[in-house]
């Protein structure tokens, strides 16, 4: 695994139908933003699901969304 940084998990208002988001910060922190309109249960498969993505590598990796989401999948 290349980053170094902490793994922060922050709850944002996102757009409808967009669950959660991984992106790097300037200080090589990986940043999980899930839906506040989520509930609980689909806060948490987000979580997992963004937290595969991370384990897999795939922040700037450069692939199609369609094959890294393929890849994230359980």
């Amino acid at each position: 695994m290349r980053y170094h940084g902490e793994i922060i998990i922050r709850v944002v208002l996102l757009p409808h139908g967009v669950h959660g988001v991984l992106r790097e910060d300037p200080e090589g922190n990986a940043n999980i933003y899930i839906n506040q309109r989520d509930s609980y249960e689909e806060r948490r498969k987000t979580v997992a699901h963004e937290l595969r993505h991370y384990h897999l590598g795939h922040i700037g990796s450069g692939k199609p969304v369609q094959q890294i989401e393929k890849e994230a999948e359980p």
